[in-house]
Formats: C-alpha cells, structure tokens, sequence
C-alpha cells in the first residue's frame, strides 16, 4: 500500500494536469486490488465464468511471480536482514539466533498471505461472504491450536510455525473451493507458470547462496555497512539471475515489470 501510494504521489507531481488521471489509472491499475476485484465482480454479475476465471488466475500467477523470489531470497538472508535492522546495542548473537530462526518459518507463508486477499475477494465478487468467513474461521482455530501445542516446546518459533501453517491451510481451502465452484481454473496456464517461477527461482537461489562467500570476504561482515553490502549484493545478485532465467523461460508474467 505504502508503494501505491508514493508512486501515486510522485505520478502527479511528475505529470500535466489533464493527463494526470488517465496516466495513474494506466500505470497503477494493476496494483490497486480494488481494481482487480471491480473487474471481478463485473464478470460475477454478467456469469462471464470464463473471464471471471482468466482474471482471477493471471492476478494470482502475477502475484506468485513477485512473491516467490522474494520469500525465497528473504530466507536464504535471514540472518542478514535480522543483523542489519536489528544488530545494534543490547541485541547480541543469540537474540539474532532466535529471531532470524522465527522469522525464516514466517517467510515461508509469504506466498499465502499475498494470495489470500485475492481469492478472498473472488468469493466476495460472487456475492458469498459466507465461505471465506469460515474458513478463516478454521484457519484461525488451526493457528490457536498450534500455537498452544507448539508454544511450550519451542516458544516464539512455535507461534511462527503455527502462524504460517493456518495461512497455508486458509489457502488450500480457499484454492480448493474456488476451483471447484468455477470448474477448474485455467490449470495448464497456472501449471507451466509455476514451474518456470519454481525453475527461475532454484536458480536465483542457487546463485545467491553462491555469491554469499566471495561478497562476505570482500566485506567486514563485523560492521553493519559490511552486512548491508552483503545484502544488497546477494539479494540482487538473486533477483537478476531470476528475471535473466524467467526471460529464457518466456515467462509470460515478464509483461507487468515491462
């Protein structure tokens, strides 16, 4: 939200007057979610169940192909990213330990957590408030019931843990509903696109973890200028080699960062 909107802010002062309005709906539309659900809800009302469909999956592959990536280089640098915003003063190495741990199984629920707004909103398009109502029900007892048995043997982790499962399991319910309420989603579609992003993202990851030794010499990796260096070459080291190998690919998602 907090990018939307300085884009947004920086459209206008960047653009004329008369093209200000046309231009921000053109290079915004595809971030703003209520756009995407108005759509949505037009094909609802008009039982365009095919377009309602087609919409749907693509903003839902868009989304993986942002998330994805990211969640994945985000958990190879855990302890980067927990060292630099949080490596000063009383913060020591063991308090490092335990929260690049927690926040490494918080990360692997990104995917859920960006997914689940959008198929939320899919149900609400449809007019059924009900479904995605209690399933978040659900999801929120698998959170409370985990969080207590996995509280007392692993403390904060357990929460984590805990936390990521029920987004996880919230999505596979949501997923599993919608595809059968809709017939199906444009699954081939979904398929190949997935497997280019897993195939891209392995690489990145690959290619990440291999640039952590020679960027950690080269640096004091004992100062947070160090570790920042660290960081920010490692992660786009990754983020490179993945949009180098989702264009090898012909990744059709390529289209909404061109």
């Amino acid at each position: 939200s907090s990018i939307v909107i300085s884009y947004h802010q920086a459209l206008k002062k960047e653009l004329p007057k008369g093209e200000t309005q046309t231009k921000l709906r053109e290079k915004t539309s595809y971030f703003v979610e209520d756009n995407k659900f108005k759509r949505l809800a037009e094909y609802a009302a008009k039982k365009q169940q095919r377009e309602f469909r087609h919409t749907l999956t693509k903003t839902f592959r868009h989304i993986m192909f942002f998330v994805i990536p990211i969640s994945v280089l985000f958990y190879l640098l855990r302890a980067e990213i927990i060292r630099v915003l949080f490596g000063d003063g009383v913060f020591d190495w063991d308090d490092t330990g335990i929260t690049f741990e927690t926040f490494g199984f918080l990360v692997i629920s990104i995917f859920a957590q960006a997914t689940i707004p959008l198929l939320t909103r899919a149900f609400y398009a449809q007019q059924n408030t009900k479904t995605p109502v209690t399933i978040s029900i659900i999801g929120i007892v698998i959170n409370l019931v985990l969080s207590i048995l996995l509280a007392h043997t692993m403390g904060v982790k357990g929460l984590a843990i805990a936390f990521s499962v029920s987004a996880i399991a919230q999505l596979a319910m949501l997923l599993g509903v919608l595809h059968i309420k809709l017939d199906g989603f444009d699954d081939k579609a979904v398929l190949v696109s997935m497997l280019k992003i897993v195939i891209a993202t392995f690489t990145a990851a690959v290619v990440a973890q291999a640039l952590k030794t020679p960027i950690g010499i080269a640096v004091d990796t004992h100062t947070f200028l160090g570790i920042a260096i660290k960081l920010i070459g490692v992660f786009m080291g990754g983020i490179i080699t993945y949009v180098i190998v989702c264009m090898a690919l012909k990744s059709e998602e390529l289209e909404v960062i061109k």
